[in-house]
C-alpha cells in the first residue's frame, strides 16, 4: 500500500499519561466542534506554540439555529428538529478535535450542558423560539423557566449520554456537568448516569455560586474529581482574600478562596480556576485586565491549582485565530 495512504489514514498518536497530568494551564475557545469555520489546524498550531496544556469545548450551545454550525441531531425541511436523528458531521468533528487536541497534549474538558441555551438567564423567551428545546417532533420542552432543572437528565439527555460519551475518552478527558449550573440534584443523576456508561470518567462541576465553601459541599474528590470556579469575583489577587459568611453559615470550613488554597484537607490539584466570567470590557482587544489577571493566575498556579483562560477569540467572529492572545498567554508560563 502506498505509504503516503497509510500516513493519511493513520490517527495522531496519544500519550494518556501526558494527559492525566495536574494542574494545568489552559486556553479555551468554546465553540471548536459546533462552529466549522474555526481552522482546527491552524488552532492547534497555535495552542502547541504557546503552551496550551488545557481546553474547556461546550458539547451544547446557544447558536444553534446557524446553519452552518454542526450539531450532534438533524434540523427537518419544516424547521422542526429530531433531537434523536443523529448527525454523523456533528460526531466526525468531535473526533477530530479530541484526537488532535490529546495528540498535542492538550486535556479537554467537555461541557455538557451549557445553561444559556435554554434557560432564562441569557436568552430572552423570542430568542428562543425555533431552537431544538423548543421545537422538536420528540416532545422534548426544556422551559425557560429554570423548573426544567429539578427534572434533568430527561430521556432525551439520557440517550445523549449513552451516545456521546463513548466519544468522550473521559480519562484523561473531563467531563463538566453544566456552566454556571445551579441545580445539587441535576449533579448528581447526571453523575450518575455518565457513570454507568463509563465508571473511571473524570466528572468536574461548576456552579453558579463561585463560593470556596463549594469544594466541600460537593464533596470533591469523592463524589466528583474536579472543580470550575469562574472569575466574575476572581480575577485579581485581592479577590482571593474576599469573605464569603455564607460558607461558614453553612458550616463550611473556609470562608476565603486563601483559606480553602491553604486548607490541609483540599486537593488543591483538583480545583480549575477559569477566566470566563471576568471580563473587564467588552472591547474585542482589551477585555480583560491583562496585567492583574495575569498575577492572579500566577498566584493560584503556584498554589498547584488550574487555570483555564477563555480567549478573547469568542469575541469576534470566526474564524479569529489572529485575536488569540498568545504573546500574553506565553507570558504566564513565566
Amino acid at each position: 500500500m502506498d505509504s503516503t495512504l497509510l500516513l493519511l489514514d493513520s490517527k495522531p498518536e496519544i500519550d494518556p499519561a501526558k494527559l492525566k497530568t495536574w494542574s494545568r494551564l489552559g486556553l479555551s475557545i468554546s465553540g471548536l466542534v459546533l462552529n466549522p469555520r474555526h481552522n482546527l489546524d491552524e488552532v492547534v498550531r497555535i495552542y502547541q506554540d504557546i503552551g496550551v496544556q488545557l481546553t474547556r469545548i461546550n458539547l451544547l450551545a446557544t447558536s444553534w439555529v446557524n446553519p452552518t454550525n454542526y450539531m450532534p441531531f438533524t434540523r427537518l425541511a419544516d424547521g422542526k428538529w429530531d433531537l434523536y436523528q443523529w448527525d454523523s458531521r456533528y460526531f466526525d468533528r468531535l473526533s477530530e478535535v479530541k484526537e488532535r487536541m490529546n495528540a498535542a497534549g492538550i486535556t479537554i474538558i467537555w461541557t455538557n450542558y451549557e445553561l444559556y441555551s435554554w434557560s432564562h438567564r441569557k436568552l430572552s423567551a423570542a430568542e428562543q423560539e425555533g431552537t431544538p428545546w423548543r421545537t422538536n417532533i420528540n416532545g422534548v420542552n426544556w422551559e425557560r423557566e429554570d423548573t426544567t432543572l429539578y427534572r434533568l437528565p430527561d430521556a432525551w439527555s439520557k440517550a445523549w449520554f449513552e451516545k456521546v460519551v463513548p466519544y468522550l475518552d473521559l480519562n484523561p478527558n473531563v467531563f463538566e456537568i453544566g456552566n454556571e449550573f445551579p441545580e445539587k440534584g441535576v449533579h448528581q443523576r447526571v453523575r450518575d448516569v455518565v457513570r454507568a456508561i463509563q465508571p473511571d470518567a473524570l466528572i468536574s462541576v461548576n456552579r453558579n455560586e463561585d463560593t470556596p465553601g463549594q469544594y466541600t459541599n460537593m464533596k470533591i474528590g469523592k463524589d466528583y474529581d474536579m472543580i470550575s470556579f469562574h472569575g466574575r469575583r476572581l480575577k485579581t489577587l485581592g479577590d482571593l482574600k474576599q469573605a464569603y459568611p455564607e460558607s461558614r453559615s453553612q458550616m463550611l470550613p473556609t470562608a476565603t478562596f486563601q483559606e480553602l488554597l491553604d486548607a490541609a484537607k483540599v486537593e488543591n490539584k483538583r480545583i480549575i480556576f477559569s477566566s470566563d466570567g471576568a471580563r473587564t470590557s467588552d472591547d474585542p482587544v482589551e477585555t480583560y485586565d491583562w496585567g492583574k489577571l495575569k498575577e492572579f493566575i500566577q498566584e493560584v498556579r503556584g498554589k498547584g491549582c488550574s487555570f483555564e483562560h477563555q480567549s478573547r477569540a469568542k469575541m469576534t467572529s470566526a474564524p479569529n485565530h489572529t485575536m488569540i492572545e498568545a504573546d500574553w498567554f506565553k507570558s504566564l508560563h513565566v
